[in-house]
């Protein structure tokens, strides 16, 4: 008798044991028939940034989730999974994220999680006076990097050096354009033609300090054109001419104009694109030479060979 009281404790001991293994191990199951609460996480792309930047979300949730409640601080509310927020006004915002499923729900905020900055700061600026015309000429540091914020106007009288259809109306707002053989000497003293390297130094700063738009640091055109004369365009959002993100326009100061170009016989795309010589030939071929260029209907900007006969714009860097 004692022994069969035994076996019917061991088993029943058993029973409980394997019961509770049971519930310890259970998975969470999709939204209707959920086992567990959410715990709640999330992340963020970025958390320092400026007006008009976006910010994606992405949840980082155990257990199944059935809906989202997302707080974004500043009055916007999503309840999209992993969603995305425009900040348009300078703070430090608290985000918060709710998730809820047939157990139950959990809370996750974050303080103090995103600031917004006014604007991107300029260092420095001041004027440059060409003494060998006269011609004043703004320039800005961007970086390490001095710029000079207009294309150079200065007249050769040469062969190398033409006004925009022949006009020398243009030439106050364009510039003058140069084969490449003359944008390599035509620099006034204590300034000289940009590298290739000296333009990716550039990029890079723009890119590392999000001056960049649309959560894509290749969209840095907006930030280096006015928004004077270019064409506008619906194909691509945050182009040179474009209304949208007015906060970012021209806010490095390099403030590039649709100086156009002349390439054998043909003036061309005058308010719609600009090309900037660098002092870099191809690698490939040495009958070329790169140049950089701001199109009113892409956001980026890039280095591209030209003919070193063509003609386009001298922008200079200090030494």
């Amino acid at each position: 008798m004692k022994k069969l009281n035994l076996m019917l404790l061991v088993s029943l001991l058993s029973i409980v044991f394997l019961t509770n293994c049971s519930k310890d191990d259970e998975t969470p199951t999709d939204n209707g028939g959920a086992t567990n609460k959410p715990i709640v996480d999330f992340e963020a792309d970025k958390t320092d940034i400026f007006q008009g930047d976006t910010v994606f979300f992405t949840t980082k949730n155990r257990n199944s989730t059935a809906s989202w409640e997302w707080n974004f601080g500043d009055g916007g509310k999503s309840s999209t999974q992993n969603p995305f927020h425009v900040y348009a006004t300078a703070g430090v915002y608290t985000v918060s994220l709710k998730g809820v499923n047939s157990v139950g729900f959990d809370l996750e905020t974050k303080n103090d999680f995103i600031t917004v900055k006014t604007s991107l700061p300029i260092d420095t600026a001041g004027t440059f006076i060409d003494n060998r015309d006269n011609k004043t000429y703004d320039w800005v540091r961007i970086g390490n990097q001095i710029w000079m914020t207009s294309n150079l106007k200065y007249n050769t009288n040469t062969a190398g050096c033409i006004a925009y259809n022949n006009d020398q109306a243009n030439v106050d707002t364009y510039g003058y354009l140069y084969n490449w053989g003359t944008a390599l000497i035509v620099a006034p003293d204590g300034w000289h033609l940009p590298s290739v390297s000296e333009y990716n130094e550039l990029k890079n700063y723009l890119i590392d300090n999000e001056y960049y738009y649309c959560g894509s640091p290749a969209r840095i055109a907006k930030a280096l054109c006015t928004n004077t004369n270019w064409k506008i365009t619906t194909s691509e959002p945050a182009t040179p001419g474009n209304v949208d993100f007015p906060q970012k326009i021209n806010i490095s100061g390099f403030s590039a104009v649709p100086a156009g170009r002349y390439l054998y016989t043909d003036f061309s795309q005058l308010l719609e694109n600009t090309y900037m010589w660098s002092s870099t030939e191809t690698s490939y071929n040495t009958s070329k030479a790169t140049s950089y260029g701001l199109q009113f209907n892409l956001s980026t900007f890039n280095g591209m060979p030209f003919d070193k006969v063509s003609f386009v714009s001298v922008r200079l860097i200090r030494d």
